[in-house]
């Protein structure tokens, strides 16, 4: 997840991106006050400061594998995060469908391993709305599952509510950024609030502040990627022996695939992500609903096998492309590879000055500049589609996740 950045005043702008207000904080465009200040701005007090330690307060939505794990960070992290940034991030809430932690003033996070260990939440479970209100929190991190209803009503109204209240929001619940990402955004700018989803797309890789810290001055023409990790495995189990059933049931063993994986079996996953990326990254304005996608149901064995015959792996991949790009030069941003635990990325962006496009990664910048001036979306072209890549294709590689962008 990104950290939050230095506070600056906004100003409201329809359709802009984070990233894009990120360059606009540059320009000291004002938004009304708050009383409330953001956990940015906390932050940025306490480096100044650095004699005495700044509390960030924060409250977890969920409380699954993520947030544990988030909370393993939080305790490894401790020292570091006061001795170089003068902050103490403690938890003050947490809540669930099954039950809930308050503590107004805070507990670090092994205090609260310790408190919670194994038993799970102590306290009846709480509506989000009382929870959040309750926890005084600076930062929500909304960890719930994503639903298969569309539109993602619960954990887009967590952030609703957190705006609300004046927190900042960290979600690896990608879908309010696939459904709701416009409607969430102007309402955090007009807020003044910060919101940040790193996580919701290739897990831990960075794929947004990639775009926007390392790429400043370019705009995206379009992405491909495997998102999808479950069907990743039960293709490659289907490749050593398995029956498509087996591979389902090893993928839920080892903990890819959830009890109910058609979700990730059905192309829904995948297609969250590409809408998520597409809309931050491309001002694309769509859901995973316009997106056509492929079941891994559909795949056979003998599709399978048959493609490894010709020095070939299977993928079901997610294409993204601006129409009036089409034939836009790819350009390579990196390539990493399984073998030393690394995924590969690589890229297809442009410069503004068509010129520079030969120049590599070096001279790109910020892929993530609206590419229609007023506002309106974009027309692009994405999809999902099963893909014969050869051996050394950077998506065919064996990895879990991979991604071109």
């Amino acid at each position: 997840m990104a950290s939050p950045r230095d506070d600056a005043p906004v100003e409201s702008a329809r359709h802009e991106s984070p990233l894009g207000a990120a360059r606009r904080r540059k320009t000291h465009l004002k938004v009304p006050e708050k009383s409330h200040r953001t956990a940015a701005s906390k932050t940025a007090a306490a480096r100044e400061t650095m004699n005495e330690p700044t509390s960030i307060k924060v409250c977890c939505l969920g409380f699954g594998t993520v947030a544990r794990g988030f909370l393993d960070v939080l305790r490894s992290k401790e020292e570091e995060l006061e001795r170089d940034f003068g902050l103490h991030v403690l938890i003050s809430g947490v809540g669930t469908r099954h039950g809930s932690f308050v503590e107004p003033k805070g507990l670090r996070a092994g205090e609260l391993q310790a408190r919670v260990g194994d038993a799970g939440l102590p306290a009846p479970a709480r509506s989000p709305h009382d929870l959040l209100a309750a926890a005084q929190a600076d930062i929500l991190v909304e960890a719930t599952v994503m639903e298969h209803e569309a539109g993602a009503p619960q954990a887009t109204a967590h952030i609703e509510t957190a705006f609300s209240l004046g927190m900042d929001v960290i979600t690896v619940n990608k879908g309010p950024v696939a459904w709701n990402f416009t409607r969430l955004n102007d309402l955090a700018l007009a807020e003044g609030r910060r919101w940040r989803f790193e996580g919701t797309v290739a897990d831990g890789m960075p794929v947004f502040s990639l775009l926007e810290r390392a790429l400043p001055g370019c705009k995206l023409l379009g992405f491909d990627a495997v998102f999808n990790s479950t069907t990743n495995f039960v293709l490659e189990e289907m490749a050593a022996g398995r029956s498509f059933a087996d591979a389902v049931r090893e993928a839920q063993a080892q903990g890819f695939a959830e009890a109910d994986p058609s979700h990730d079996i059905d192309g829904w996953d995948a297609a969250a992500k590409a809408a998520a990326l597409a809309n931050v990254a491309m001002n694309a304005q769509i859901t995973p609903a316009d997106i056509s996608r492929v079941s891994a149901r559909e795949i056979t064995r003998e599709q399978i096998l048959g493609a490894r015959e010709r020095g070939a792996r299977l993928r079901i991949v997610s294409s993204c492309r601006l129409r009036d790009q089409a034939d836009a030069a790819r350009l390579p941003v990196l390539s990493r590879t399984r073998s030393d635990g690394r995924m590969p990325l690589w890229g297809r962006v442009a410069s503004n000055d068509p010129t520079r496009a030969s120049e590599g990664a070096g001279g790109l910048g910020n892929a993530t500049r609206p590419a229609s001036v007023d506002g309106s979306p974009v027309p692009i072209d994405v999809r999902q589609g099963v893909v014969e890549l050869p051996l050394d294709h950077p998506l065919a590689h064996i990895a879990t996740t991979s991604l071109g962008v």
